[in-house]
């Protein structure tokens, strides 16, 4: 039985699909900014289950922050506007890059958003990769290399204007500062687009910080459009 489907509206509705996807409002990144923020409080303070900051890895802490951002803060009420209102769920998914070639890239979490017409429900999220910014990580190697360089290659959000990158446990006063020599170091492989900036809307300290990106990867036969990089960094939170 073939249910009514053809290769070729299969074909159809790909090509229809809006490429790149709408932008994201700047008042959800503020949303789902607070409730990681709030999330990484949680995790310090009152973890769900047991959690030691100074033994865990970075996994470690990925994995406790999407859970309690997904099972305890979602619809809770203790998030302004985090609700299914907005965001469909918060994941940790297997997806594919750009052209399809890599079928199980892992992004570290995706906040997958509602109600958004005539787009891929399987790639319209705000995709975030997260990193530790510590004394014993290097923004080059793996805040850039193996971070950034996900979304400028289109192993992630290709689909979408607009990501997240998370950092753990900063040793810096803020990311708007602490990018500026690894980006040059970087140009030629992040494409960095001017100045790491703070973002004025931030109440988080330190401030969000925001960076622009060309991309290197092909869009429905364009060149895809540069990405910004919303930079959220998250400092120590001291219980001992």
């Amino acid at each position: 039985m073939g249910f009514g489907l053809s290769k070729d509206s299969m074909a159809e509705r790909e090509e229809a699909f809006s490429l790149p996807h709408p932008p994201v409002h700047q008042t959800i990144f503020l949303v789902i900014e607070d409730a990681i923020a709030q999330a990484w409080h949680i995790l310090h303070t009152d973890p769900p289950r047991p959690f030691d900051p100074r033994t865990a890895l970075e996994v470690d802490f990925t994995t406790h922050l999407h859970e309690i951002l997904e099972d305890h803060l979602l619809d809770s009420d203790k998030v302004d506007g985090f609700t299914g209102d907005i965001f469909s769920g918060i994941t940790r998914p297997e997806v594919r890059n750009y052209d399809g070639k890599k079928t199980s890239k892992k992004p570290d979490i995706v906040a997958f958003l509602v109600d958004r017409p005539n787009v891929k429900k399987s790639q319209d999220g705000i995709f975030i990769e997260c990193k530790p910014v510590d004394k014993t990580h290097s923004l080059l190697t793996d805040y850039c290399d193996s971070g950034i360089d996900r979304f400028i290659v289109g192993d992630y959000a290709w689909a979408m204007t607009e990501a997240m990158m998370v950092g753990y446990n900063t040793v810096y006063p803020k990311p708007s500062v602490a990018l500026v020599e690894p980006f040059k170091e970087r140009k030629s492989r992040i494409r960095s687009i001017g100045r790491p900036r703070d973002c004025e809307a931030s109440p988080l300290k330190p401030e969000v910080a925001i960076t622009r990106h060309k991309r290197s990867f092909p869009l429905h036969g364009k060149l895809a459009t540069p990405i910004t990089l919303r930079h959220l960094w998250l400092a120590p939170v001291s219980t001992f």
